[in-house]
């Protein structure tokens, strides 16, 4: 079994764990940081304005807006920093810290995020794109999402498995190392650490701010229907 297929079989056994705690609406994390305005929307309620110490759920949306960003730290010390003009899904986080077992899947559907793996088993962390399945082992990557779903991965630390889910390729960075992911296939560029926050710390608790060299940050007033996102959901 390949490791795309067997990402896929995971997946199923995922959706049966994260089904019931979602029933339970239990806590998966919580706003570390939150800079201007966030929203968050889970499974079974509206949308609402993020603030520092809220709790994050399974299935929960976030979304922020210019110059907006958030810091959320999971119950396995991973850490996810979003970016200005995003939409994250959480849409499955189950971890057993008795026996440092379990699954996560982040998605992303536009906009920049910045993931730290923490207890979390290597290579039991997805974040899935428009175009690209990214299996984490031991990770720190920078992940910007383009609004025609061309993705950008950058690795700050430990290795990531890339699928192209367009064109089923498959190939795997390491440290330093960066891969556009989009319609027509993959291509690699060389990975100088992009800033990870406001002020190019590269701090992993920084909310990102951009990606790779060559395009800018967004700018512009702090709006709701942001141009690069829409208002579509996930």
């Amino acid at each position: 079994m390949g490791k795309y297929s067997a990402l896929v079989a995971g997946f199923a056994g995922l959706g049966l764990l994260a089904g019931a705690a979602i029933a339970d609406t239990v806590d998966v994390g919580a706003i570390e940081k939150v800079q201007r305005t966030v929203y968050g929307e889970p499974p079974q309620g509206g949308q609402t304005v993020k603030r520092q110490g809220d709790g994050v759920v399974f299935q929960e949306a976030l979304e922020t807006v210019d110059n907006s960003a958030a810091v959320i730290r999971f119950i396995d010390d991973s850490t996810l920093s979003v970016g200005a003009r995003s939409k994250v899904l959480i849409d499955a986080f189950v971890f057993d810290p008795e026996k440092a077992e379990g699954n996560a899947l982040i998605r992303i559907s536009i906009g920049t995020l910045r993931f730290v793996t923490g207890g979390m088993p290597k290579g039991k962390t997805t974040i899935k794109t428009p175009t690209a399945t990214l299996v984490l082992r031991g990770t720190d990557v920078t992940v910007h999402v383009h609004p025609d779903g061309t993705t950008d991965a950058t690795v700050n630390e430990g290795i990531v498995d890339a699928h192209n889910d367009v064109t089923n390729n498959e190939t795997s960075l390491t440290e330093g190392q960066g891969g556009t992911f989009a319609n027509g296939g993959n291509s690699d560029f060389s990975g100088s650490n992009p800033s990870a926050g406001p002020g190019g710390s590269g701090d992993p608790s920084d909310p990102p701010e951009h990606r790779r060299s060559g395009n800018p940050a967004p700018t512009g007033g702090d709006s709701h229907n942001n141009s690069s996102g829409g208002s579509s959901g996930y």
